[in-house]
C-alpha cells in the first residue's frame, strides 16, 4: 500500500487536472451524477436510449436470461439478430455495477466521466514512455482524453472508450524493444478485446497496429524473434476477435444489409471539422462568419485545433525530432485521408471527382470499410499520433525557455487546448409523469402476459421505447438492433395495424375495412399482445393519432394513453351509436 501510495503522489498533478478538466468540459454532468430528483443525461441524441438498453441486457445475459446474438424482447414475436448490435461490454459492465448503487442515469453519467478518465489516462502511460516528461504526458493526455471525439461522444460508448489504442500500441512497441513475450501478449489481448467494446474502433486499432508492425519491419526485417512475436501478437488478436466478428459475418442478411449502406450519405467527413470546432459555444460564430460554413455536422468528434497543430509545426523545425516526428505523422495520415470518405467534401461542397482512399478500399474489402459508411469513426486513431506529435512540438519550446517558465507555460498550455476543444453540452430531460403509463401497467394483472405495441413506430422512437422496457421487461413489437436487417420487419408489415403505423399512417376500424381490422386484432391476440401504448408527443405522432379516434383508453394523461386490445375491437362502428351508418 505504501508502495502504491508514493506512485500516486508522483503522478499527482494528472490525478487532480484531468479530473477537474473533464468536470469543467462536461459540465454539468457531475452535479447531476449526485441530484437524485432529476433524470438527466448529456446527450439529446437519441442512441443514449439503445445504450441503456445495452446495461439493461447486459444483466438479463450475465443472469442467463437472454442470449447474446438473438432476442425477441424487441421485434417480438419473431425477434432479431444481434449480431451486429453494438454490445460494449466494459461500458455495460461498469454501468450495470454501478446501477446496482444508484439511478440508472446517474449510474450512465458515472460511467461516462470514469471513460473519459480511462482515455486520458492510457494515453498518459505511454506518453510518459516516450517521453519521460510527466507534465509533457499530461498535456498530451488532454489532447487524446478530452478531444472532441471522447468528449462528444457520451451517447456513444461502443465509439468514445478507446483506451486500448493507446495501450496495445505501449505493449506492442515495449515488446519490440525489450523482447518481451508478456508484453506481446498483453499488446495481442487488448487489441482482441477491442471487438468487444466497438467494431469500429478494433478495425482502426488492427490499422495502427498494422502501420505500426510495417514500420518496425523496415527496420528488423531480419529478426526472427520479432516476427515471432507479430505472429503471436496477431494470432491473439484475431483470435479473440474472431469470437465477436465471425457472427456477423456469418449473418448474411445483416452482413449484406450493412454493406447497402449508401456511400453517397456519408456525414461528419467534411474537411473544415479539422479546423473548426462546431459546438464551441464562444468561438464557432466567429469562425462561422470567418470561413462561410454552411455545415451543421451531427456530431463535431474530429476537430484538430490550432494549438496541436501550431506546436506540431514548431517541432518540425528542430532536426533533432524530425525523424522521430515523421513517424507519427505517416500513423496520423492515413487516418486523416479515411476520415474524409469516399470523395473530398469541403464546407459541404462535395466533389465526386476528387476520389479518395476509402473509395478503394470499399470496393476493395467491402466487408469492412463499406461497413463504416460514417468516415469519422476513423478519426480515433489519428489521436494518439496528434498527441505525440503535439508533445514534440511542446517539447521543443521548453527548450528555448528557461526552467522557470517551463511550468507555468505547459500549465497554461494545457488549460488554452482544453478550452478550444471544449464542446457545448446538450441535455435531455425525463419527467416522472412521462412514466406514469409504466405505473399503470404494473397495476395490470398477470404481468407476465404483457406484451406492448408502442406508437407511433418507426427507429427513431423506438429507442425510447426500448429505454422504457429497461424499466418494465415488457416485450414489444419493435425495438433497435444496430443494423436491422429488412427481416425483423417481416411480422410488422403482415399484419394491418402495425404495418400501417409503421408507415406513419392512421387506420380506423370502419365498415368497409371491419373484417380486415378484427382480423388485425385477433393475430395480435394469439400472438401474446395485450395493449397498445400511444405516445401523444413523440415524432410523428399526428400521424397516427387519428387511429384511436373512436377508442376508449383504459388508461391517459397528457402524455400517453393505453389501449387493451378489447378497447381498440370496441371502436368498430357497430360498438358507435348513431355513427354505424355513417362510417365508411
Amino acid at each position: 500500500m505504501s508502495r502504491l501510495l508514493s506512485v500516486l503522489r508522483g503522478h499527482l498533478h494528472f490525478l487532480v487536472l484531468v479530473p477537474a478538466l473533464i468536470v469543467v468540459m462536461t459540465y454539468p454532468t457531475i452535479f447531476y451524477v449526485f441530484d437524485t430528483e432529476v433524470f438527466w443525461l448529456p446527450t439529446q441524441v437519441q442512441d443514449v436510449w439503445t445504450k441503456i438498453w445495452n446495461i439493461w441486457y447486459g444483466k438479463l445475459l450475465v443472469t442467463g436470461q437472454a442470449e447474446f446474438l438473438y432476442t425477441d424482447l424487441i421485434f417480438y414475436p419473431e425477434g432479431v439478430s444481434l449480431a451486429y448490435h453494438t454490445f460494449s461490454i466494459p461500458h455495460m459492465l461498469v454501468a450495470g455495477v454501478l446501477e446496482s448503487f444508484m439511478p440508472v442515469d446517474k449510474a450512465y453519467n458515472l460511467t461516462f466521466l470514469f471513460f473519459v478518465f480511462g482515455a486520458a489516462l492510457s494515453a498518459y502511460v505511454y506518453l510518459l514512455y516516450l517521453f519521460r516528461h510527466k507534465w509533457l504526458s499530461l498535456f498530451g493526455a488532454v489532447i487524446f482524453g478530452c478531444s472532441s471525439y471522447v468528449i462528444g461522444r457520451p451517447s456513444q460508448p461502443d465509439v468514445s472508450i478507446i483506451a486500448t489504442i493507446p495501450l496495445s500500441l505501449y505493449f506492442f512497441h515495449r515488446a519490440v524493444l525489450e523482447k518481451r513475450w508478456s508484453l506481446a501478449a498483453l499488446s495481442g489481448f487488448l487489441t482482441g478485446v477491442t471487438a468487444f467494446i466497438g467494431i469500429y474502433t478494433y478495425v482502426c486499432l488492427l490499422i495502427a497496429l498494422g502501420l505500426f508492425i510495417l514500420y518496425f519491419a523496415l527496420l528488423r526485417w531480419r529478426h526472427p524473434d520479432f516476427w515471432y512475436r507479430v505472429i503471436a501478437i496477431l494470432v491473439i488478436a484475431g483470435s479473440i476477435g474472431m469470437l465477436r466478428v465471425f457472427p456477423m459475418l456469418r449473418d448474411s442478411d445483416s452482413l449484406e444489409h450493412a454493406l447497402a449502406k449508401p456511400r453517397g450519405e456519408e456525414f461528419n467527413n467534411d474537411l473544415m471539422q479539422y479546423f473548426v470546432n462546431l459546438d464551441h459555444p464562444f468561438t464557432t460564430p466567429f469562425f462561422r462568419e470567418f470561413f462561410g460554413l454552411e455545415i451543421y455536422p451531427r456530431h463535431n468528434t474530429s476537430y484538430l485545433g490550432y494549438i496541436p497543430l501550431a506546436l506540431i509545426i514548431f517541432g518540425f523545425t528542430r532536426s533533432a525530432y524530425r525523424r522521430k516526428m515523421l513517424l507519427w505523422l505517416y500513423l496520423m495520415i492515413p487516418f486523416l485521408v479515411l476520415r474524409l470518405g469516399t470523395a473530398l467534401t469541403i464546407n459541404g461542397q462535395r466533389y465526386e471527382a476528387v476520389v479518395l482512399p476509402k473509395q478503394m478500399l470499399d470496393n476493395l474489402i467491402p466487408s469492412i470499410f463499406t461497413a463504416i459508411y460514417s468516415p469519422d469513426y476513423f478519426y480515433c486513431g489519428a489521436l494518439i499520433p496528434l498527441a505525440v506529435l503535439s508533445c514534440y512540438g511542446l517539447l521543443t519550446l521548453l527548450r528555448s525557455m528557461s526552467k522557470r517558465l517551463r511550468f507555468s507555460f505547459v500549465v497554461l498550455v494545457i488549460l488554452a487546448t482544453a478550452c478550444e476543444y471544449y464542446v457545448a453540452r446538450d441535455d435531455l430531460f425525463l419527467s416522472d409523469q412521462q412514466l406514469a403509463f409504466l405505473d399503470w401497467l404494473a397495476k395490470e394483472d398477470d404481468q407476465a402476459s404483457i406484451r406492448l405495441v408502442h406508437v407511433p413506430m418507426g427507429r427513431v422512437n423506438a429507442k425510447l421505447f426500448d429505454f422504457y422496457q429497461t424499466l418494465s421487461a415488457y416485450p414489444h413489437a419493435e425495438g433497435v438492433a444496430d443494423r436491422t436487417p429488412p427481416a425483423a420487419y417481416s411480422y410488422i408489415n403482415s399484419n394491418l395495424l402495425l404495418g400501417t403505423w409503421i408507415a406513419s399512417e392512421s387506420i380506423q376500424c370502419q365498415v368497409k375495412n371491419e373484417s380486415q381490422y378484427l382480423a388485425a386484432i385477433d393475430a395480435l391476440a394469439r400472438d401474446g399482445f395485450s395493449h397498445v401504448v400511444m405516445h401523444r408527443k413523440l415524432w410523428n405522432s399526428p400521424y397516427v393519432a387519428d387511429s384511436f379516434l373512436y377508442a376508449h383508453a383504459s388508461y391517459q394523461d397528457d402524455f400517453s394513453a393505453i389501449f387493451r386490445l378489447s378497447d381498440l375491437r370496441h371502436s368498430c362502428p357497430k360498438h358507435r351509436p348513431g355513427r354505424a351508418g355513417r362510417d365508411g
